[in-house]
């Protein structure tokens, strides 16, 4: 994955979905986990998309917070450090195609 390649837009996103990851504990960033960070961007282009296409963007955050919360766990300090899932992994690396 080369960030490098990518908006400051999604570099943010990512990191953001990282801090996420860490916070709640997973050893793993998925799918979820940036979509979460993409919907929390003010004038982002992933909320203003699904705006438009009339989604509940405050339900989508509360599924996907439901979802994140069901996830396994580190119990006690949280991981010193996270990676990518596989599927995230794929759509990073087919989107840098």
């Amino acid at each position: 994955m080369n960030v490098d390649r990518y908006t400051d837009k999604v570099r943010e996103a990512l990191g953001q979905a990282q801090t996420e990851a860490l916070q709640r504990h997973h050893t793993e960033v998925d799918v979820a986990h940036l979509l979460f960070s993409l919907l929390e961007q003010e004038n982002g282009l992933a909320s203003s998309i699904l705006n438009k296409a009339e989604v509940d963007i405050a339900g989508l955050k509360g599924r996907l917070a439901a979802i994140l919360d069901r996830k396994a766990r580190l119990t006690g300090s949280p991981p010193q450090q996270v990676y990518a899932s596989g599927e995230l992994s794929l759509i990073l690396s087919n989107a840098e195609k």
